[in-house]
C-alpha cells in the first residue's frame, strides 16, 4: 500500500486536487455539536437507499421471491416463483451460489 501511495505521488504529483460536486460543504454550530451539511447530506442519502432497498425487498413480489432464493431454492420453489425469474433474479443480485449448490445438489 505504501509503495502504490507513493508511486501514485510521483506519477501524479502529490498536491492535493479539490473536487466540486456540488453540495455544500459549510459547518455549523446546534446545541455545542458542530454539524457539518456535507456530513449530513451523505447520511441523509444512505439512509434513504437502505430504507428503500429495505421496502423493495419486502413489500414487492420480486423482492420476496429474491429473498426466497437466496434463502433457499426449495423456499423459492415452494412460494411458486418461476424458474427462469428465479434463476435470473439469484445470480443477478446474489451471486452464483445458488446455482452451483442447485446444480450439485449440495447444501451448505
Amino acid at each position: 500500500a505504501y509503495f502504490l501511495e507513493g508511486f501514485g505521488d510521483l506519477m501524479w504529483g502529490s498536491d492535493i486536487k479539490e473536487l466540486d460536486i456540488g453540495i455544500p460543504n459549510q459547518s455549523f454550530e446546534v446545541g455545542g455539536v458542530l454539524l457539518n451539511e456535507f456530513d449530513l447530506f451523505a447520511a441523509a442519502t444512505g439512509t434513504v437507499l437502505v430504507i428503500g432497498l429495505a421496502m423493495f425487498f419486502h413489500r414487492t413480489s420480486i423482492g420476496r421471491a429474491l429473498r426466497a432464493v437466496a434463502d433457499d431454492h426449495q423456499m423459492g420453489k415452494t412460494r411458486i416463483v418461476r424458474g427462469r425469474r428465479r434463476r435470473r433474479g439469484g445470480v443477478g443480485q446474489f451471486g452464483t451460489r445458488p446455482q452451483v449448490r442447485e446444480a450439485s445438489g449440495t447444501r451448505s
